[in-house]
Parts: C-alpha cells; structure tokens; sequence
C-alpha cells in the first residue's frame, strides 16, 4: 500500500518551475518561463507567510537564473535567500544557499565575496560533519589563495 499525500499547489508550482529550469539546462537552451514559474511559487509562498520555503524558492530562483547566464541575478538571489534564511533561523538550508553563492562569486573572480559567504557558511557548519566540512574548507581556500 503506498499512501500519497496530497500536494499543495505552491509545492507544485515550485516543482514545475524547477524541473522546467533543469531540463531546460539538460538541453542547453534557456527557459524565461522556468523561471517565473518559480517566482511565482515564491509569492504564494510569501502570501502565505512561510518564510523558509519562500527562501527556497528563491534559491532556486538564483539557480535558474545562473543556468540563464544571469549571474548577477543569481548571486543576488543567493544572497536574499541565505538573509531569508537567517532571520527564520533555517541554519541547514542557509548552509546550501551559502554554498551556491560563494560557489558563484568563486567563479566570478569576487574572491573577497566569496571568501565572506564561506566563512559564514563556516560558522554555521557543525565541527561533527568533518567529510562535508573539510570540503568546505577546500572551496574556501581556493577564493582565500587568489587573495594573496
């Protein structure tokens, strides 16, 4: 017996938005509308005044964003969403967003700003979770070496 919950309509929404978005980056063209669909998921979400999943929500937004080549959008998605995610205390999902963001900057050359995002991320990042971690500090280290 497999008991399915019913799915609300912003989870759905947010779902079409993202699988929009990821199989438009499978394909390699472009999907305006992906996003938006995950925009939208973000104001039902905000409507609703749940502040974690409408952090979500736009984590993804800056991931649809940065498969669009709009890398600067991207980052400022990710740097709204790990602020959302602080002021709702969502210290693991805030590690992702993190993640994605210095990730980005990394990528971007902004070395200072990416150092800055792994350090909070860091901060948060539990001593006990030494793999994940240590990989962490990895990443971090290459943004803090082209910093001299």
């Amino acid at each position: 017996l497999l008991i399915v919950a019913p799915m609300s309509g912003h989870y759905a929404t947010l779902l079409r938005g993202i699988a929009a978005s990821e199989l438009s980056r499978a394909r390699g063209k472009a999907d305006v509308a992906a996003l938006g669909t995950i925009l939208e998921a973000r104001r039902q979400y905000q409507s609703l005044q749940l502040p974690v999943a409408a952090a979500e929500a736009l984590n993804y937004a800056g991931m649809a964003q940065f498969y669009q080549a709009e890398v600067a959008a991207a980052v400022n998605s990710f740097a709204e969403a790990a602020d959302e995610f602080r002021r709702a205390a969502a210290t693991a999902p805030r590690r992702a967003v993190l993640q994605n963001l210095a990730v980005v900057q990394t990528d971007r050359g902004e070395y200072r700003a990416a150092a800055a995002a792994y350090e909070a991320l860091l901060a948060d990042w539990p001593e006990a979770d030494g793999h994940a971690r240590a990989a962490v500090l990895q990443n971090a280290s290459i943004a803090v070496t082209y910093l001299g």
